[in-house]
């Protein structure tokens, strides 16, 4: 939460001082005072962002999962706070959170959540599919990965499948070299 409330409530509080006095300089100072606050809350804000979306993806490179999840989940949630209209004015490293949320689920099995997630990063990643990497090198249990992508491709392969479950499939085919197989799931 910014500092005094929010930005809505700094700018109410320097209306408000501004509007009680005749002198001109000082009304601009009063409003300056509240968006150099704003300002200086959004930067605390983003600077722990980015320190929480590093933390997170540390902790996923170790294999500490939920650590990563919970650092993830924590950065996600202050992005939101944050988020412009248009994502790419964020940094890429920034909006990549969501995506490291969905890795560390699914590597914990949970198949709804990651997909959630997923769906985020993919809304503020607009550029992700020109993205390479190979999904399965970004985990320290190789085995593990491939355990729950098994688990993943088994419950998609049911009938009435949901379709973000489809979508995450679809995405982790995608980002291991498999891509005609990817699309086939896309589209269902």
């Amino acid at each position: 939460k910014a500092i005094g409330g929010g930005p809505v409530e700094e700018l109410k509080k320097a209306l408000k001082r501004a509007g009680e006095t005749k002198d001109v300089a000082r009304r601009a100072w009063a409003m300056r005072y509240a968006f150099d606050r704003i300002t200086l809350a959004w930067e605390l804000r983003a600077t722990e962002l980015r320190a929480t979306a590093k933390m997170a993806a540390e902790c996923l490179a170790r294999g500490q999962l939920e650590e990563a999840a919970d650092a993830a989940k924590s950065a996600t949630d202050a992005l939101v706070e944050i988020e412009p209209q248009d994502p790419k004015v964020l940094d890429v490293n920034l909006r990549v959170v969501p995506l490291l949320l969905s890795h560390a689920l699914f590597a914990q099995g949970k198949f709804a959540e990651s997909a959630k997630a997923l769906r985020a990063a993919a809304m503020r990643l607009p550029e992700g599919t020109k993205f390479t990497f190979k999904r399965r090198d970004m985990t320290p249990d190789k085995d593990g990965y491939d355990e729950r992508f098994d688990e993943l491709e088994a419950l998609a392969a049911k009938q009435g499948a949901d379709a973000d479950l489809l979508f995450l499939l679809g995405y982790e085919l995608y980002f291991s070299d498999r891509r005609d197989e990817a699309k086939e799931w896309f589209r269902k």
